[in-house]
């Protein structure tokens, strides 16, 4: 039963990392559109969910941040056929503070972004480059962060 589990959360694991992948190929192909990576408002940085969230929100023990729409609009159906549904796993648990999703972060007024998400266990690879991953209760916390 443990080599099961583990083969489910390996599973889980790569099609989180894969969808991430497409998140990044449509905004890359927006910022060479736009010459800037989605933004939320005029700051100079910004939070969203990345996924479309039942109870419309995502993160900090699930409600931290908002869907926004500054994402959909920005890259779907252009660049990116349609929002994939928001994962309801709650990560970190063990920690504090659980976790609900992926977020994008916009910063320097979207010449730069990060993304977060969570790989189920510790000590996972995150899969990625650029990307910096901690022991966060039961999981791993990966932070990319991409640049142009």
């Amino acid at each position: 039963m443990v080599a099961l589990s583990d083969s489910r959360e390996h599973s889980r694991n790569v099609a989180r990392v894969a969808q991430i992948k497409e998140y990044q190929k449509a905004f890359d192909l927006y910022y060479s559109d736009t010459g800037h990576y989605p933004m939320f408002g005029s700051g100079a940085t910004a939070t969203m969910c990345l996924g479309d969230y039942l109870d419309n929100a995502c993160w900090a023990n699930g409600t931290g941040n908002l869907e926004r729409t500054a994402i959909p609009t920005a890259i779907t159906p252009h660049y990116l056929g349609m929002i994939p549904a928001g994962e309801d796993i709650m990560f970190g648990q063990g920690g504090g503070t659980e976790y609900e999703g992926m977020i994008y972060i916009h910063q320097n007024y979207g010449k730069a972004y990060t993304i977060r998400y969570f790989m189920e266990g510790n000590d996972k690879d995150c899969l990625l480059d650029k990307t910096t991953a901690t022991n966060t209760g039961d999981d791993t916390l990966c932070t990319l962060v991409v640049e142009s």
